[in-house]
């Protein structure tokens, strides 16, 4: 049997608006935490997210912020956005 091929692609807005709602979410979490810090200071942030759904309390995601030392918050592991694009 052959190697497994990795393929990747891009997410229709739509298709991926659920999600990018829960990172905001989380990034909205993030970003109030270091806003607490002093200026200039590097960290990151573990932020998990949970849903109750009736039956209990439902685990939804947990994603990992940085914040540099000029202040920028981003999502760990992403590629930096266009510049002039607006988040959200």
């Amino acid at each position: 049997m052959a190697d497994p091929a990795f393929l990747s692609g891009t997410a229709s807005p739509a298709g991926a608006a659920y999600l990018i709602g829960l990172i905001q979410e989380a990034g909205t979490i993030a970003t109030a935490h270091f806003a607490q810090l002093p200026d200039g200071e590097e960290a990151s942030a573990f932020v998990t997210l949970t849903a109750p759904t009736g039956y209990g309390v439902m685990f939804v995601g947990t994603w990992t912020f940085v914040r540099d030392a000029a202040g920028r918050v981003t999502l760990f592991g992403t590629e930096p956005e266009e510049e002039g694009v607006p988040r959200g």
